[in-house]
């Protein structure tokens, strides 16, 4: 897992799972991590999903993520606006909403990460 990241705090929260694990071994980066994997030097690794999906995305007959996940709760992303920016932030909004309705943004999700992964 990378060191410092989301992956690494969520497991301290959970010593039992964490006791499930033969090793951790932390890396500096989610990719130094994905090629040790793909060397056959660790078995698996725990990290965010996007970044994990994107990874596997590029190599889909190397890697497999599980369907249930078990380490930590569902992150969020945000997108940040200058604070009197707020008909950009309106129409970004607006958009994403409509993408997720119509389901463009599944399809997106799908082409990128192999699964639909929205909430």
């Amino acid at each position: 897992m990378q060191s410092a990241s989301t992956a690494e705090i969520n497991l301290e929260k959970d010593p039992a799972f964490a006791k499930t694990l033969k090793e951790v071994k932390k890396y500096p980066d989610c990719i130094a991590a994905m090629m040790d994997m793909e060397a056959g030097r660790v078995d698996a690794i725990i990290t965010d999903e996007i970044v994990g999906r994107y990874y596997m995305s590029k190599k889909p007959d190397a890697f497999v993520c599980l369907d249930k996940k078990p380490v930590g709760p569902v992150g969020y992303f945000g997108i940040a606006f200058r604070k009197d920016d707020t008909a950009l932030r309106d129409t970004v909004q607006k958009t994403l909403d409509a993408m997720k309705k119509d389901g463009v943004s599944g399809k997106i999700c799908k082409e990128w990460f192999k699964a639909d992964i929205l909430m």
